[in-house]
C-alpha cells in the first residue's frame, strides 16, 4: 500500500487525471456489464404478460386432491321405524250385476206404457183434505172408457187412495167406475166408484202381471147426456213387493 502511495506521488497531476479518468471508466464499465448480467439472469426466469412487460415465473404447485366419504341415503323416514306401515285400504266389493230394485216404489216413478192420450201427469193432489205430493192422474169421459197402462214387472202389490180433488170443477156431477186388469185383460180386483168426497182406499195382489192396467168411465150423476171430463186422482200409489208386501 504505501509503495502505492509514493507511486501516486511520484506522478503528475496530469498523469494523475489521466490514471483517474482510466480508473474511473474501467469501474464504470464493470458495473455496466454487471447490471446487464444480471438483468440477462433475470429475463431468463420470467415470462411476457399482456402488456408486454415480464412477470416472474410461479411454480406451479400440485394440486391437492380432497377425498369424501359419502353416506348412504335412509331408505325410510325416521316414523318409519317408530310406527308400523299401514297396510292395504279394503274396500267394500261392488256387487256384480243391475243394481236391485226397491221393495217399494211410487207409480209416479214407473214408466207409462199405455195411454189413450189422457195421462194427466203428476201433481200434489188434496183430496177429502189430505194432501198427496205425488199423485198420476188421468182423464175420465162419460162417452166411452179410458185407460192407462204401467210396468208393474217384479212387483206384487198395488195401493193408492183414489178419489177425485177436492177442487175439480166437475167433481160434484160426477161419480167414475174404476176396473183394474194385467197385460191380458184379466181383472186383478173388482171395480170401486167414487166421487167427490168419496174416494176409495185399495190394495190388492198383482200375481204375474207385467202390466197394471187402470180404466176409468166417469158417470154423469144430473142425468145429462151432455160428454163431461172429469180426472181421475191415485194419490200416492205405490207398487211393493216382497217384505214390503203386507
Amino acid at each position: 500500500m504505501q509503495r502505492l502511495m509514493r507511486w501516486w506521488r511520484g506522478h503528475s497531476p496530469a498523469e494523475k487525471a489521466t490514471w483517474g479518468a482510466a480508473i474511473l471508466g474501467g469501474c464504470i464499465g464493470l458495473i455496466g456489464t454487471l447490471v446487464a448480467a444480471i438483468i440477462q439472469v433475470a429475463g431468463t426466469n420470467s415470462e411476457p404478460t399482456a402488456s408486454g412487460a415480464t412477470a416472474p415465473v410461479t411454480t406451479p404447485q400440485t394440486p391437492t386432491i380432497e377425498t369424501w366419504t359419502t353416506t348412504p341415503a335412509p331408505t325410510g323416514y325416521p316414523s318409519d321405524t317408530d310406527s308400523p306401515s299401514p297396510g292395504p285400504i279394503s274396500e267394500s266389493p261392488t256387487p256384480d250385476g243391475p243394481t236391485a230394485e226397491p221393495d217399494t216404489a211410487l207409480l209416479a216413478d214407473l214408466d207409462q206404457v199405455y195411454d189413450d192420450n189422457n195421462f194427466a201427469g203428476v201433481k200434489a193432489t188434496r183430496i177429502g183434505n189430505t194432501l198427496y205430493d205425488r199423485s198420476p192422474g188421468m182423464g175420465c169421459l162419460t162417452t166411452r172408457s179410458m185407460a192407462v197402462e204401467w210396468n208393474t214387472a217384479g212387483y206384487e202389490r198395488f195401493s193408492a187412495l183414489l178419489g177425485i180433488a177436492d177442487s175439480d170443477d166437475e167433481g160434484s156431477r160426477i161419480a167414475i167406475q174404476i176396473k183394474f186388469k194385467d197385460q191380458d185383460g184379466k181383472t186383478l180386483k173388482s171395480g170401486v166408484v167414487v166421487s167427490l168426497g168419496h174416494p176409495a182406499q185399495v190394495s190388492f195382489p198383482l200375481g204375474n202381471a207385467t202390466r197394471l192396467r187402470v180404466e176409468c168411465l166417469a158417470d154423469d150423476k144430473s142425468g145429462s147426456e151432455r160428454g163431461r171430463h172429469v180426472t181421475l186422482r191415485l194419490g200416492e200409489a205405490t207398487v211393493s213387493r216382497g217384505t214390503a208386501v203386507s
